[in-house]
């Protein structure tokens, strides 16, 4: 991975790995892999998505907050030509 990511990037790319992978039926493991995170730093970044409501954690489904926010963050690295 290289470069050091920021909080908004790493929000994004979990967010965008619970929508895309329908399969998952609720596993953290999966979007774990796919953000390429350590558990610990996994965790305190799927607590932070939950306390700003983009992520019902139990269900570990993308809220329509969290869709809105995943919509703009994209618009935005769509902008400034960065894409993940």
């Amino acid at each position: 991975m290289g470069a050091k990511r920021s909080h908004l990037e790493i929000y994004g790319l979990i967010l965008r790995s619970i929508l895309n992978d329908k399969e998952m039926r609720g596993r953290k493991t999966r979007v774990q892999y796919l953000s390429y995170l350590p558990h610990d730093r996994f965790m305190m970044h799927l607590s932070n998505l939950q306390r700003l409501g983009f992520i019902d954690i139990e269900r570990l489904e993308v809220t329509e907050k969290g869709k809105e926010f995943l919509q703009k963050y994209e618009e935005l690295m769509a902008i400034i030509g960065k894409t993940e």
